[in-house]
């Protein structure tokens, strides 16, 4: 099959065995270990992501990374996992590569279909929609890296109003913002995902602590004007809380060798 990768690289191998290994349901191990191998296992994903989405000299990012790590049962088995730290780091990786695949099928100058079937399946589970609202946020520059950063913060929205995210796995979200956003040009029109997606965040802004309310300034000021200004008016009247904060809950310990 075309959509097949062409090897199987030793280090993608056997993470991809390790990952097995967490399944819940069927993993050998105790719970305390498949946790922690897990979280091992995508925090290593999640800098493969990061560093695909910062190399100076652009490479498109291996197909064997989306077909294995990021394909819909992936996705949808991280999104499910009961474990925080360890759904919180694949969500982030999962938003990492939605960013990089946006960015491969802009540059991509081949003849032929510019958006795979498979890219596509692998975008809309990430964000969690269906593929015909995708595909609108293909047509303008930033509008999928936009998409990615609100279903990032909306999926997440109890443990970072609560406060309750461990500090290692909330320095990871924070990146993961950081690199979503950067360089993403503001979107000339809101598809209608955008518009879902928007309409439950000022909510979350009310309750927000303040470094994620300056993040959300930053979603705000890459929309169209007259919608920026609108979002902006809803949350202009809500006060800022005290900027002296302790964030996030104590380490989670993901950096633990693999047991």
């Amino acid at each position: 099959m075309a959509d097949q990768p062409m090897t199987d690289p030793i280090l993608g191998s056997r993470l991809r065995d390790l990952l097995k290994t967490c399944i819940p349901g069927t993993s050998p191990l105790t719970e305390d270990k498949r946790r922690r191998r897990l979280r091992v296992c995508l925090k290593s994903l999640w800098y493969c992501g990061r560093a695909y989405n910062q190399l100076e000299t652009p490479e498109p990012l291996p197909h064997y990374v989306r077909i294995v790590f990021a394909d819909p049962e992936m996705t949808h088995r991280i999104q499910a996992e009961e474990d925080l730290a360890a759904r919180v780091i694949g969500r982030c990786f999962g938003a990492l590569v939605a960013k990089k695949l946006s960015s491969d099928i802009d540059s991509r100058d081949e003849p032929g279909v510019r958006l795979k079937e498979g890219e596509l399946a692998c975008l809309s589970s990430i964000l969690g929609t269906d593929s015909h609202k995708v595909v609108p946020l293909l047509d303008q520059p930033g509008a999928i890296e936009l998409a990615s950063t609100i279903s990032l913060i909306l999926s997440n929205a109890d443990p970072l109003i609560g406060e309750t995210m461990p500090s290692d796995v909330l320095d990871v979200f924070k990146q993961t913002l950081r690199i979503l956003l950067s360089k993403t040009p503001p979107v000339e029109y809101l598809a209608d995902l955008l518009r879902l997606q928007l309409a439950q965040l000022p909510n979350i802004y009310s309750q927000a602590p303040n470094w994620l309310k300056d993040e959300l300034q930053l979603i705000w000021d890459r929309l169209p004007t007259e919608e920026s200004l609108t979002h902006i008016s809803d949350v202009s009247q809500q006060p800022r809380e005290n900027p002296v904060r302790i964030e996030g809950a104590p380490d989670s310990g993901f950096g633990d060798d693999l047991v």
